[in-house]
């Protein structure tokens, strides 16, 4: 995995007896505090985890990136760049159809976005 933040996976052991506490480092690892917060820290994450997804993506490790995106969206819903994340590696996992129904949940927050229309443009005629 990229990004040194987020490289260790949390011990779920830990993570489940509660030993993990919001905010607080874990390994290389730190657990972030909420998806939705005031001062801006979603929208960060939410821009580290759709880097991330990219990078995941570029490697052929499509399952990370899927997973990738699917942070970046849980940390901030109307961030763009994470559905057209999540679309790219569904397509690429074969699931061209849940592919274009995140298009479709991308353009529900931004019609206009070019990325978002030429993936949809390409999911319709052909694989990506």
């Amino acid at each position: 995995r990229l990004f040194g933040l987020f490289c260790s996976p949390v011990d779920e052991d830990k993570k489940a007896a509660g030993a993990e506490k919001p905010g607080e480092p874990h390994g290389s690892m730190i657990v972030p505090q909420s998806p939705v917060d005031g001062d801006g820290t979603g929208r960060q994450l939410a821009i580290l985890y759709s880097n991330r997804s990219l990078c995941n993506g570029k490697l052929g490790d499509w399952d990370a990136a899927l997973e990738d995106a699917q942070q970046s969206l849980m940390h901030d819903p109307s961030f763009i760049r994470a559905y057209v994340r999540k679309a790219t590696a569904l397509n690429a996992q074969g699931q061209s159809a849940a592919a274009q129904t995140v298009v479709e949940e991308g353009l529900a927050h931004d019609s206009s976005s070019a990325a978002l229309l030429e993936l949809q443009a390409s999911l319709s005629t052909s694989k990506i």
